[in-house]
C-alpha cells in the first residue's frame, strides 16, 4: 500500500507512483487529491474504496483465502512511504 501525500504536486505523485511500480490507484469518495490529471499522465486501474462504515460492517462475508506461506510472503512489500520532496521530487523509501 502506497499512501501519497495530498500536498504532492502532479510531478511528485507521478514520480512516487512510477518509482514504486504502482499500477492500481485506490481513493476515497471525498479524496482531497484530484486523480484525473494523474491518470491522464499515467494510466492505471483506478477504484473508489467503500467508506469505513461499510468496511467495518459486521455482516457475514465470504472468506478470502490467503495461501502464501510465511517464507513465500515474508519479503512482500505491504507499505511504501515516501520522502517529503523538500530537496526535489518525493521518492519512495
Amino acid at each position: 500500500m502506497l499512501f501519497t501525500s495530498p500536498r504532492n504536486n502532479l510531478d511528485g505523485h507521478l514520480n512516487v507512483l512510477e518509482k514504486s511500480d504502482c499500477h492500481i490507484f485506490l481513493s476515497a469518495k471525498d479524496c482531497h487529491t484530484d486523480i484525473q490529471p494523474i491518470l491522464a499522465r499515467r494510466p492505471m486501474r483506478a477504484m473508489t474504496v467503500p467508506p469505513l462504515s461499510e468496511l467495518l460492517d459486521s455482516s457475514t462475508i465470504d472468506t478470502y483465502p490467503y495461501t502464501k506461506s510465511f517464507e513465500d510472503a515474508r519479503q512482500d512489500e505491504c507499505l511504501v512511504l515516501h520522502t517529503t520532496g523538500s530537496t526535489g521530487l518525493p521518492k519512495p523509501i
